[in-house]
């Protein structure tokens, strides 16, 4: 869309980070990024890359946010 924000926190769920979505988002904060895909380029650019289904991990992460 050509928009660029920059949060504190930005988590990438399966995005494999196409040039254009990477321009947009790169200036976050803090990057977590999931893919199943331990080469993606959103890897290059989050701070945690995360290597699983996102499909499995989030309701993990989920609950285990929601217990804190």
């Amino acid at each position: 869309t050509g928009n660029t924000f920059t949060p504190s926190l930005y988590v990438a769920c399966g995005t494999s980070g196409a040039i254009k979505h990477l321009a947009g988002m790169k200036k976050s904060d803090f990057i977590v990024a999931i893919n199943t895909d331990r080469d993606a380029p959103i890897g290059e650019v989050a701070n945690v890359l995360v290597v699983a289904d996102l499909k499995q991990f989030l309701p993990v992460l989920t609950e285990k946010l929601q217990n804190r």
